[in-house]
């Protein structure tokens, strides 16, 4: 028999947990009130959670507990409280994203099983090496890996890895997505999105100007307004492929959805699964059209198939699309009656919803079926008040009982479920009864229990009992997650005792199955004694923290602070680089272009079928004539590497770094990379930047070591950012916060601007000097980007400008501020550069503030959008 993957299902819910149980799902995730990527999810308090995963260990079912959001500096305490109550517990393995969590779960629940969530955004040989180093049992991959270059990575690592199987897809990178943040506060790394992406957008085209500010925009006219809406995931129909690459286990994304839900995809997936383990499944027709009735937005084997376009994206509308069941052949207005020719297997049926689709996009209609449809043969007929056009197509939206679409799950799906109990019987030396019992699971195998009766068996008067009568009470076991099996009978006959009596000897020795089952899955005395200390220590290292007693305002900002103050820059072309070394910044950070803008054209809008291979002469060269002239200027220049380096993408860079000077410094945005840059060119300087989501000073510790920069996260409001800064030691690692430009809020592997989108383009228009954006329903205009390897970066509407909060800054011992000038113009380089120098200058004067004032006037008017200082003013949403 093949092994297949484990299959993990989500719990948004205690009524979905047991759905998902008593459909065969292998393990569960699950989250608490807190530190949960899905807010809005019904979730489990501290009772119910214990309740939840003592219910699934009982029926051999895993549980993960998601504790993948960033948390900041004033909720490490309570992370480790919660730990440690997961850890007691029994859970089999919790979710994060955070570094500081990870540095927490190391100091006060050492074993407790770590698995990465996706939110961590491993995606190469790196990162599994890098979570493998740090304990992690598991890795949740990012959703944009190919099919091959997951099994190229498993068959590098001996790591569990995971793959979501079915499901709602992100447009962006999980946990590299700002964009729900910025336009509203409501953070996906703090679990609560607002899903901006669900929304529709017009697609805009432009010139620059001076600045690099989009000018003289025109709507390009397209069919679908939900521009980054993606299709539902569905691998149902790869599965076979996906059993065959060694993932170790399957995901189905859903914590939102319904019990019913949860029921019917798991259970097409169970069954799908156990027949690709006796070698004979096939496809079946009814279970894809079952999975599409739950709700789709229209399916995809998305990037793991490498699937893009039309295929991938699902633009014209965001919600559900039902099945479709047929065409409309004829409406009859005197009988008041559609004839449908039927193309599916599930048909509608009394109380079910329908809608109808015309051929020429009229406006949709939808009824409920008060009557049950008529069928002949391959035709359907329904009455309609309303006439319908011919050719109209006919999807089911809504099936009044899910539960109808699965068929005999109860019996073998409980037995999967179910813990095998053997019991035997037998009489002690003075006829009590003496029943003991010995489960045998995967998870608990060899726990027993014995017990004996209160009241010795008696010689029958009337009726003795029978072997078939002591048999029948014990196989009584009600709703208890147990199969009974009778090992052994030892029982001659001729006795008598009340049947309750053995109905109690059962009922002790389950109960006390079910503790002993329960406990099994959680640490012992000694190590919970440990944890607890563990717990201790911490909280008190908390209390005992050097925390530095700041300065006031005024005198913090006198000539002695002043000199420590560094401006750096972000460039991504050569002439802005010119331009920063003339502008006085300290440091550059240079996202040096992979191809010229006619290439990216080529490569990544037209889709050429011939390859385009980036060029490492090409781009050393760069680097080389970047470093000589910063070199020149007494300027530190960093190469800057995209937040994400696909394995290929990757090797080049590494390729690349091999012949570059040591003098170069590097900026990666993933620990993985830099603990591979470290350990190959120890003499190299590492940056990290704001894509490693810093949030807390613990996350700050985890990586200071491989790093000589960090770039704290720009999601922190003021008080998280003076939390955070207070907790940690003078001497601590240099601090940067980018605090002016359009930040990078959604990075996205699905190219936006294709040919395929701008077919209704003419011919003379030059794509190479086109400049590209997104306007919402508010008309907030989204600067677009073709970004490294043809990726789509959406910046944000507005520039964060932060220049009249530097006094504050610098108060809290942060010291290093960045302008990001990418994908602007030297002009505005050079302008911003000097009104940061010049407000830097002022902090001394007794004007500052109106100085500061008067500066950001100037700043604004050379801006993209206009300002904003975001959530660093307003905080986000809890």
């Amino acid at each position: 028999m093949k092994r297949v993957p484990e299959l993990l299902a989500p719990a948004g819910s205690f009524e979905s947990l047991k759905a998902a149980i008593k459909a065969g799902a292998d393990s569960v995730y699950l989250s608490g009130e807190k530190f949960g990527a899905r807010r809005y999810a019904d979730n489990f308090n501290h009772s119910q959670l214990l309740e939840a995963v003592n219910y699934a260990h009982l029926r051999s079912t895993k549980v993960y507990v998601t504790v993948n959001t960033l948390i900041k500096e004033s909720e490490v305490a309570d992370m480790a409280e919660y730990l440690l109550s997961l850890y007691h517990m029994g859970v089999d393995a919790i979710l994060i994203q955070d570094m500081g969590v990870l540095k927490i779960a190391r100091e006060v629940v050492p074993n407790l099983d770590l698995h990465a969530s996706t939110q961590m955004t491993i995606h190469n040989e790196d990162g599994l090496n890098w979570a493998k180093k740090n304990g992690f049992k598991r890795v949740v991959l990012s959703r944009e890996l190919s099919h091959n270059e997951i099994t190229l990575l498993g068959d590098k690592t001996n790591l569990d890895l995971e793959v979501f199987l079915h499901g709602a897809l992100c447009y962006g990178y999980s946990g590299q997505c700002l964009l729900s943040s910025v336009i509203g506060g409501r953070s996906g790394n703090r679990g609560i999105c607002a899903q901006p992406c669900r929304k529709p957008y017009q697609l805009l085209k432009g010139e620059k100007d001076q600045y690099g500010r989009l000018i003289n925009l025109e709507r390009i006219k397209l069919d679908d307004e939900y521009l980054l809406s993606t299709r539902d995931l569905s691998l149902y129909t790869n599965l076979k492929h996906l059993v065959e690459s060694g993932i170790r286990c399957l995901k189905i994304e859903g914590r939102m959805r319904s019990p019913d839900y949860v029921f019917v995809v798991v259970s097409i997936y169970r069954k799908a699964l156990d027949q690709i383990s006796q070698g004979k499944w096939k496809p079946e027709t009814e279970d894809l059209e079952a999975l599409k009735l739950v709700f789709n937005r229209g399916f995809t084997p998305g990037k793991m198939f490498n699937k893009s376009g039309a295929q991938f994206m699902g633009m014209e509308k965001p919600g559900h699309r039902g099945l479709l069941v047929g065409t409309v052949l004829n409406y009859s207005m005197k009988k008041k009656e559609l004839q449908i020719d039927l193309e599916s297997q599930i048909h509608p049926g009394k109380g079910d919803g329908i809608y109808f689709k015309p051929e020429d996009n009229s406006p949709i209609k939808g009824m409920d079926l008060n009557e049950a449809p008529v069928f002949k043969g391959k035709k359907m007929y329904l009455r309609a008040n309303f006439p319908v056009k011919k050719g109209s197509k006919v999807y089911l939206s809504r099936k009044k009982d899910l539960m109808d679409l699965i068929s005999n799950q109860d019996t073998s799906n409980f037995k999967r479920s179910a813990q095998t109990l053997n019991f035997s019987f037998h009489l002690d030396e003075n006829n009590f009864p003496v029943l003991k019992g010995e489960v045998k699971g995967e998870e608990t195998p060899g726990i027993s229990s014995q017990f004996s009766g209160k009241k010795a068996m008696e010689k029958a008067i009337k009726k003795p009992l029978h072997k078939n009568q002591i048999k029948k009470q014990l196989l009584k076991t009600g709703d208890k997650p147990f199969v009974v099996e009778i090992k052994n009978m030892d029982y001659s006959g001729g006795l008598f005792t009340p049947l309750s009596e053995l109905n109690k000897l059962r009922r002790e020795v389950i109960v006390d199955l079910e503790t002993k089952i329960i406990e099994s899955y959680r640490p012992g005395p000694e190590k919970i004694k440990k944890s607890r200390k563990s717990l201790e220590i911490f909280k008190n290292s908390l209390k005992n923290s050097s925390k530095p007693s700041f300065k006031s305002s005024s005198s913090r900002l006198k000539g002695d602070i002043l000199p420590e103050v560094k401006l750096s820059a972000y460039v991504d072309e050569m002439d802005t680089l010119k331009s920063a070394l003339e502008s006085g910044v300290k440091r550059i950070y240079f996202e040096a272009p992979l191809l010229s803008p006619p290439q990216l054209v080529k490569k990544c809008i037209m889709k050429s079928k011939r390859p385009l291979n980036y060029s490492r002469d090409n781009m050393l060269n760069m680097l080389k004539e970047a470093l000589y002239l910063s070199q020149s200027s007494s300027v530190q220049l960093v190469w800057k590497w995209p937040s994400i380096t696909h394995p290929g993408l990757l090797k080049f860079f590494k390729d690349v770094l091999e012949k570059t000077p040591s003098e170069l410094g590097i900026m990666v945005s993933h620990p993985g990379t830099a603990d591979y840059i470290q350990k190959k060119y120890p003499d190299r300087a590492i940056y990290g930047s704001a894509a490693l989501n810093i949030w807390n000073s613990f996350s700050l510790k985890k990586l200071a070591p491989l790093f000589s920069t960090l770039t704290l996260s720009g999601e922190l409001s003021k008080k998280d950012l003076a939390e955070l800064c207070s907790s940690l030691q003078e001497d601590s690692k240099d601090m940067e916060l980018v605090v002016q430009g359009n930040i990078e809020s959604l990075l996205s592997k699905e190219g936006l601007i294709t040919v395929d989108l701008l077919k209704s383009l003419t011919t003379k228009t030059n794509l190479s000097s086109a400049y590209w954006a997104l306007k919402d329903k508010k008309n907030h205009v989204f600067p677009v980007k073709i970004g490294a390897d043809c990726n789509t970066v959406i910046l944000n509407s507005v520039e964060t400008c932060m220049v009249d909060y530097l006094p504050f800054l610098i108060k809290i011992g942060i010291n290093n501020f960045a302008l990001d000038a990418r994908r602007k113009s030297g002009a505005y380089l050079k302008n911003m550069v000097t009104l940061y120098q010049e407000a830097l200058s002022s902090l001394s004067s007794p004007d500052f503030k109106h100085n500061l004032k008067q500066t950001k006037r100037r700043i604004k008017k050379i801006s993209q959008g206009g300002l904003t200082s975001g959530n660093f003013r307003r905080g986000l949403e809890k």
